[in-house]
Parts: C-alpha cells; structure tokens; sequence
C-alpha cells in the first residue's frame, strides 16, 4: 500500500517571481529590523498587495517570499497599535490551517484563488457586519497567517521553499 504524502505544487511563473519579489522586497526594507509590527505587515500589504484582485497569483508568492524571509531572521511580530486585530488574525490563522481539509490547496494556484476569497472586499464587509470584530486588519493578519502556517507545514512544501521558524 502506497501511502505517499501529499506536496504543495509549484508551476506557476507569476508565483515563482513573487516568492523572488517578496523576498527582495522583505531584505530591501526591514532587512535591518530587530523588530517587525503588525503595523509593518499592514504597511506592506497596503504597499504591494492592495488590491490583492489585481494579480492573487503573483501577490501571493509575494506574500510567502516576504514571509519566508521574516520566518527566517527569527523576529516575531508585535503589536504596536494597541489593537490586536492584526496579530489575532495571524495567529488564529495557525489553528484554522491544521483544521483546513487542504487538498484543494495543493497548488499555488489553488492557494492564491483561496487568498483571493479570504482577502475579498466582500468578505470583509459581509464578516464585519455580523462580526464587528472582524476588521481589514484581522483579514490581513489572518492572510499571512495562513501564509505561514503554509511555509511551516511539515512534508508540504519541497525542501527548497519550506521556511523554519527560528
């Protein structure tokens, strides 16, 4: 009986060259922090990544570049807003992930179309309305969390793209 694990696949171009971008863009502007906020995620959201829409495919490996990269320097994200929205998502993200049934997130088209609906406009304005809790904040925190919860997965990813947490 073959009980072969399944892997995270990587084929699309416009993803490669995000990972690349995102990468890039983490060293080029927090290459140097010895702390990273949840004010700084947001920043760099709503720097390269908004609207997410406009490309999910490349902003998404954008999103596990600059993540790969933030899990590798060791700094943890703080809050300095003094509202937890963007940290309770990115963590609570973390617990959602090993919940999710992933299958059909197995690509990184598949997991940019699911970042598509998590981070859509309509998402957040019909979650607000029954939650107010949930805030543009938490959906973003949130986002990355699964990003992360993506890069640290065990057997998932192929060895070159997995992400350790230091």
């Amino acid at each position: 009986m073959n009980m072969q694990k399944a892997a995270f696949t990587l084929r699309h171009p416009a993803f490669l060259e995000g990972i690349q971008q995102g990468e890039a863009l983490f060293h080029q502007e927090y290459g140097q922090a010895t702390l990273l906020t949840d004010l700084d995620l947001l920043e760099f959201y709503r720097k390269h990544l908004s609207p997410f829409a406009r490309d999910p495919i490349k902003h998404t490996g954008i999103m596990v570049g600059w993540m790969r990269a933030l899990l590798a320097t060791g700094i943890l994200l703080e809050c300095a807003t003094g509202m937890l929205d963007a940290l309770a998502g990115y963590h609570i993200a973390a617990h959602d992930w090993q919940c999710l049934t992933k299958d059909d997130l197995l690509t990184d088209t598949q997991f940019a179309e699911f970042l598509e609906t998590e981070l859509a406009p309509g998402l957040l304005a019909a979650m607000h309305a029954a939650e107010p809790w949930y805030t543009e904040a938490y959906q973003i925190g949130y986002a990355f969390g699964l990003v992360r919860a993506l890069l640290i997965s065990p057997g998932l990813l192929p060895e070159s793209l997995r992400a350790t947490e230091s």
